[in-house]
């Protein structure tokens, strides 16, 4: 998610890096750029100074890569990928992306996390088995919740 104007300014000028900020968008303007772009492109050269994930993986690739083939989806594959250092080229797109998101955001994981263990508990984490899925719509759930029926 970018930063605001407001954010950017506040991070800009915490990092000491506001005049120089300000000087290249005017910079930019006067080669000619409009000043809303002036202001994106100047935006792009100054990316925060410590960027570091909250959630950084601490296993290498060779160390951990056996314990993925447990997953029986993708979302296990990724929920046991989390503290593996995966090769882009081996996650591939969309599950790069789900480990890069996860990964920056804690909020965003915990759900995740939740919904992936609430899943796997009782089917056992090393089991080759298909998960059970339910199958049920949203509307079915609540109305079996209202009238004390569970499962699928």
């Amino acid at each position: 998610m970018r930063e605001s104007k407001a954010e950017l300014t506040d991070r800009l000028r915490r990092e000491g890096r506001w005049e120089a900020f300000k000087k290249r968008r005017e910079e930019l303007k006067a080669g000619g750029m409009e000043a809303q772009d002036a202001w994106l492109v100047a935006r792009e050269e100054f990316p925060p100074e410590h960027v570091s994930l909250p959630f950084a993986p601490s296993i290498e690739w060779e160390e951990g890569r056996q314990s993925l083939e447990a997953a029986t989806d993708d979302s296990e594959w990724i929920f046991l990928a989390m503290p593996i250092k995966v090769p882009q080229e081996i996650a591939g797109p969309v599950r790069w992306s789900m480990l890069q998101r996860l990964r920056e955001s804690p909020l965003l994981r915990l759900g995740f996390e939740r919904q992936v263990l609430n899943r796997m508990i009782g089917e056992g984490i090393r089991s080759k088995a298909k998960p059970k899925r339910d199958t049920r719509t949203f509307q079915q759930i609540m109305r079996d919740e209202q009238l004390g029926k569970s499962g699928t």
